[in-house]
This record gives C-alpha cells, sequence and structure tokens, in this order.
C-alpha cells in the first residue's frame, strides 16, 4: 500500500510518548531513559536533538507547541 516505517533508534529504555509536530515533519519522543528526543519523520529517521541528556528521571510527557511550524 506504499506505507513505510522507520524504526527511531537511540533510546535506551522504553518510550512513553511519541508526537508529531504540527507541520508532520518532525516526531518528539519522550523515554524512561530521562531523554526526550526530536526525529526527522523523513528519512532513515535521523535524531535531530536530544533533550535532557543526564537527567536521572524517566521523561513521561513532551510536546510541541500548537503555534509553532515545528
Amino acid at each position: 500500500d506504499g506505507t513505510s516505517f522507520v524504526a527511531l533508534k537511540g533510546h535506551q529504555d522504553p518510550v512513553c510518548l511519541a508526537a508529531f509536530s504540527p507541520d508532520g515533519k518532525l516526531v518528539l519522543t519522550a523515554s524512561e531513559d530521562g531523554i526526550a528526543g526530536v526525529w526527522r519523520v523523513e528519512g532513515a529517521g535521523e535524531r535531530l536533538a536530544t533533550l535532557g541528556a543526564g537527567l536521572k528521571e524517566p521523561v513521561y510527557w513532551a510536546a510541541f507547541s500548537p503555534h509553532s511550524n515545528s
């Protein structure tokens, strides 16, 4: 049916949340490893940013602003 999937590899522990940016070009993940990641949807699912590296607590929630482009 033309659908393709990309594995977003990089978290060490389970992902608690994944959310698309308002423009659909990025995915934000929150993980029990204490990291939130920003990933490019197109291509190979490249991680563009790592947020919260070094946190000792899980990240359960993260969100894009509904008023931003990304």
